[in-house]
């Protein structure tokens, strides 16, 4: 029989020790504000936390729970994890982990089915019909389904899709 649910080894520990996943305790703070990816990743550390790294299924939950209580659904927020070279060429890594992990493995395993339909495609199509790399991560919410997906995005979605002034934001997480 198949799991309703993937951990990685970290969650799957504190489970086991605690009965909890590691971002029991976790602040999480959704900001709405058009800046790139790189810029909303400085902006947490500058805040003393890191751009959200969704871990967990609980984790994932909870940040769509909050996007719903706050009324922002209707932006797409950046979270942690972009295509970025590493020692060993490019992986999508986690920010703030020196040397990171292929964050976007776990992704894939963590959240099958929770991908936009054909996503990660690490390409788009911008508004004016120029092909773009993606590689950074985005979530957004679908209110036709009433839940959240991953998309790989631009690191900056604006020059992508200029029609998403005003609608791009990013989720800094804070270890509490």
């Amino acid at each position: 029989a198949e799991p309703e649910k993937y951990y990685i080894m970290d969650e799957m520990s504190s489970i086991l020790k605690t009965g909890e996943t590691t971002s029991v305790n976790h602040r999480y703070e959704l900001i709405v504000d058009d800046l790139t990816w790189s810029e909303a990743c400085a902006a947490c550390e500058e805040k003393g936390g890191y751009l959200a790294t969704l871990t967990s299924w609980e984790e994932f939950e909870r940040v769509q729970a909050q996007m719903i209580s706050e009324e922002k659904t209707s932006v797409t927020f950046f979270v942690g994890a972009a295509d970025r070279e590493d020692t060993f060429g490019y992986a999508w890594l986690e920010p703030g982990v020196d040397g990171g992990y292929n964050i976007l493995a776990n992704y894939n395993a963590l959240f099958e089915g929770y991908w936009l339909e054909g996503e990660p495609s690490y390409t788009g199509i911008a508004e004016d019909g120029r092909e773009v790399k993606e590689d950074c991560m985005a979530i957004i919410y679908r209110s036709s389904e009433g839940r959240c997906y991953l998309n790989d995005v631009a690191d900056d979605i604006l020059s992508e899709a200029p029609s998403f002034a005003g609608r791009v934001g990013y989720i800094c997480e804070y270890d509490e």
